[in-house]
């Protein structure tokens, strides 16, 4: 019998302290490496865009099919700099734009940003699309762009490629002010345009990504006003890996596309 007057079972104490111990933990190092709710980074800037962007569908005509493509918009309070429009890899869809906020970077540094989910993926029309590069062609000209720059990672290379790089060279600066692809699918296809084409190109892929980081790097490096940037310790979606750091590289690359 304790001082206190209860009985101390050995075994339940030491079941009880290490309950403690383990919560303790786990609070530690949700806190530490911001797992824990109030260290969600992503949360503030889906608040901020969803408050500050549009979000509809729109339809699109290809090849005299109607096809119901969502986007998610954003201006900024003054005359748009220039348009962007962001595609998005097999896994993902415009909803990562929002979520580690792009759509708000591009919209606060002046510029109009349109991200869609593409055909087959998110909220769009559950429609495989033969012509890529013509959907693209038809989805800009839906939006009223003129030559945005386009960004494009992994799986929507089979859509920007096609449509940036068929036909002649001289006129790719009429389809894209610039392009930014992120270890984009298909650069094989392509790789006599790249020589002839002056189209600004920021080729970006994460260090660890050493397979189509690397093969689409080689294809791209030929266009004759590319730059290159390696973001360490990063994957395959090397944007969202290292959000910040991506968002440093575009927004130096846009500033020098404008003069």
């Amino acid at each position: 019998m304790s001082p206190s007057g209860l009985q101390i079972n050995k075994p339940v104490a030491v079941a009880i302290f290490g309950v403690i111990v383990t919560v303790s933990v786990v609070y530690y190092y949700s806190d530490t490496f911001g797992l824990t709710k109030t260290k969600n980074l992503a949360e503030p800037s889906t608040k901020t865009s969803r408050k500050n962007m549009e979000e509809k569908n729109i339809v699109v005509n290809v090849n005299g099919e109607d096809l119901k493509i969502f986007t998610r918009q954003v201006k900024p309070d003054k005359e748009p700099i220039f348009d962007i429009l962001l595609l998005h890899g097999q896994a993902f869809s415009s909803q990562n734009w929002m979520d580690i906020g792009t759509l708000d970077m591009l919209k606060k540094t002046g510029y109009r940003a349109v991200a869609v989910d593409l055909p087959g993926y998110g909220k769009s029309s559950k429609t495989e699309i033969k012509e890529k590069g013509e959907f693209i062609k038809d989805l800009i000209k839906t939006l009223e762009m003129n030559a945005p720059v386009i960004i494009s990672p992994s799986m929507s290379g089979s859509f920007a490629l096609p449509y940036i790089f068929n036909g002649e060279a001289s006129s790719v600066l009429k389809r894209a002010r610039a392009y930014i692809p992120v270890a984009p699918v298909g650069t094989s296809e392509f790789k006599e345009k790249y020589p002839q084409s002056q189209i600004p190109t920021l080729i970006v892929r994460g260090e660890n990504d050493l397979s189509l980081g690397t093969l689409s790097e080689n294809n791209l490096k030929t266009i004759p006003r590319s730059e290159v940037h390696v973001i360490q310790d990063a994957g395959h979606a090397c944007y969202i890996n290292k959000p910040d750091e991506f968002h440093n590289l575009i927004s130096i690359f846009l500033k020098s596309v404008q003069s």
